[in-house]
């Protein structure tokens, strides 16, 4: 007697808000927060140097590569009741991935 499973949804995936609220949130909350620590502490040399270059740029490449892994993760492990919410999330995370590459090619493309 085979018995099959009454969900269509693959056990492996999450619901989409899950993921935003409980992974997404608290990593891009924390991620902001220690860099505002550490700039809030930096010493006033970095500024007058050509040090800040590097580290903001440093800062840049990290966020799009965490923003990039959350699209990623986002597509392929979770699951929405309302298929516009998935394409709406996926498209605020396009937008800052976006924002967040521009700067980084400003950041690069500055002598």
């Amino acid at each position: 007697m085979s018995r099959s499973n009454p969900s269509p949804l693959n056990k492996r995936t999450f619901p989409l808000w899950k993921f935003i609220w409980l992974a997404c949130v608290p990593i891009a909350i924390s991620y902001q927060m220690l860099w505002g620590i550490y700039f809030h502490h930096a010493p006033v040399g970095i500024w007058q140097s050509g040090a800040s270059q590097a580290i903001t740029t440093t800062k840049f490449a990290s966020e799009l590569t965490i923003y990039s892994l959350m699209l990623l993760k986002m597509l392929t492990m979770t699951h929405a009741k309302h298929p516009a919410s998935k394409v709406l999330t996926g498209t605020i995370l396009i937008i800052l991935i976006g924002f967040t590459g521009h700067g980084l090619f400003i950041q690069l493309t500055q002598p």
